[in-house]
């Protein structure tokens, strides 16, 4: 189920908030918010590389992340996320289990399914990441590409249409509830979706993800109720996104 609630006001731009409450809708969360703004709205566009600097020092084990509003926040480097040992439906797993390791997990895993706006391509990185807790039906798997879809006026059936296109691109991040063997990663960034008749259209995201521990990093499905951060949904790259605690990263 899905309800699109318009909350558009004054100005030459329009807000909208999108409550998805489906399996892997938007990096297969229970419930994702997501702020919509299109063409017009003069959006930050993003800019397809994340941010440089020196590594930060990680060790084994989850290691703390800074709290909100610490002044130390914007005087460290961005984390050093490591590389996947191999590949899974072309993705990148196999990561260390470390809070970068985690971190990287989120990314790869989330930026690979929301990417595409193939019926089968998200599926089957689904089903290649995660523990199984999403279960195997097809039509609930395609929730995400589907709902892309859907945002781009484009059909939710057949073959991706000439001209379509989706990508999604991590600004920053953020880590809750840490322990060694589990984790919830906060993603924020953009998805820019392009079709052959409309301007491009981006999309400020953030998706919380759960990662357990199972000899590699594992997506689990959230529980229904479990916190959607929508507070935390900010402008990334911005004073106000630095002090709420988001945190930049370097490949």
């Amino acid at each position: 189920m899905r309800t699109l609630e318009s909350l558009s006001g004054t100005g030459r731009g329009r807000l909208i908030t999108i409550w998805a409450v489906v399996v892997v809708v938007l990096l297969l969360i229970a419930v994702v918010v997501n702020a919509c703004t299109g063409p017009d709205d003069k959006a930050p566009v993003p800019s397809g590389t994340v941010a440089g600097g020196s590594p930060t020092p990680e060790s084994d084990g989850v290691v703390p992340d800074l709290p909100p509003n610490n002044p130390e926040f914007s005087e460290r480097a961005p984390l050093r996320l490591p590389r996947g040992e191999r590949e899974a439906e072309g993705v990148q797993v196999g990561f260390p289990q470390s809070q970068a390791g985690a971190v990287a997990a989120a990314i790869e895993y989330g930026t690979a399914i929301t990417s595409t706006l193939d019926l089968d391509r998200a599926p089957a990185v689904l089903r290649a990441v995660s523990d199984g807790s999403y279960g195997s039906d097809g039509a609930s798997l395609r929730a995400a590409p589907e709902f892309w879809r859907q945002q781009l006026g484009l059909p939710t059936t057949g073959p991706v249409p000439a001209g379509a296109s989706l990508s999604f691109v991590v600004s920053a991040y953020q880590v809750k509830d840490r322990e060694s063997d589990r984790v919830t990663v906060l993603t924020l960034g953009y998805v820019t979706g392009t079709t052959a008749t409309r301007a491009p259209q981006s999309f400020l995201v953030l998706f919380p993800v759960l990662l357990v521990w199972a000899g590699d990093w594992k997506l689990q499905k959230r529980p229904d109720d479990a916190p959607d951060y929508a507070d935390l949904r900010l402008a990334p790259d911005t004073p106000a996104a630095a002090a709420a605690g988001w945190r930049e990263y370097t490949r």
